[in-house]
């Protein structure tokens, strides 16, 4: 009997130690930090406490835990990559617009103009390099 009852306190403490390691993971806190109880843990009398509703204890319990929300938060983001993966397997449109000016500019732009009146009146008149005469606007537009 006295081994059982050696066993049973080893068993104790192991599932002390476990016990601890979880609420100190729990808590957040290093799993090397020791912990140390400061007061009983009585419960004072009942008047102290202020009444709740089960379903209202319960809701104030899923909005506190992190762990839920953490979990809320990943299912969000899961949703967000699986609308992403999908969006990869839809057709791209995409609108686009060229506007181009080509144009033969010669060297000599001056021409010689004759009065048709008089056939030995000239006039001559230099083109600049941008006359519409020497340029021809292309416009494209298209879905790709």
């Amino acid at each position: 009997e006295r081994a059982n009852r050696e066993t049973q306190l080893v068993q104790a403490r192991s599932d002390y130690a476990s016990a601890l390691d979880g609420l100190k993971q729990t808590m957040g806190i290093d799993a090397d930090a020791a912990i140390q109880l400061t007061d009983d843990l009585e419960a004072g009398p009942r008047d102290q406490y202020a009444e709740v509703s089960v379903q209202s204890a319960v809701d104030r319990a899923l909005r506190n835990r992190s762990d839920l929300e953490r979990a809320r938060l990943n299912a969000e983001l899961q949703e967000v990559r699986k609308d992403t993966e999908q969006a990869r397997y839809f057709p791209t449109v995409a609108a686009v617009a060229n506007l181009s000016m080509s144009g033969r500019v010669p060297s000599d732009r001056t021409s010689v103009i004759s009065d048709p009146t008089d056939p030995f009146e000239f006039d001559t008149r230099t083109r600049g390099v941008f006359a519409d005469s020497y340029w021809n606007p292309s416009l494209s537009v298209g879905l790709e």
